[in-house]
């Protein structure tokens, strides 16, 4: 994933040209929220146990108001 990013960025970095540049970066495969997550963690080696408490939480709130 990151190794496509690295490209374009040395890319860049040869082949400056003036003014602005807006790019809107999209690497595949698509992924969900948790696997999103999955990726990160496994990235950094670390493991976040409360972000699957979030949403019922969350819920909950709505339920009882």
């Amino acid at each position: 994933m990151l190794e496509t990013l690295f490209e374009f960025i040395k890319y860049k970095l040869k082949n400056v040209a003036a003014g602005y540049e807006v790019y809107n970066y999209v690497d595949k495969p698509d992924l969900n929220m948790n696997q999103l997550v999955a990726e990160v963690e496994q990235s950094l080696n670390k493991k976040d146990p409360f972000y699957a408490l979030a949403l019922p939480t969350r819920n909950a709130g709505w339920i009882l108001f």
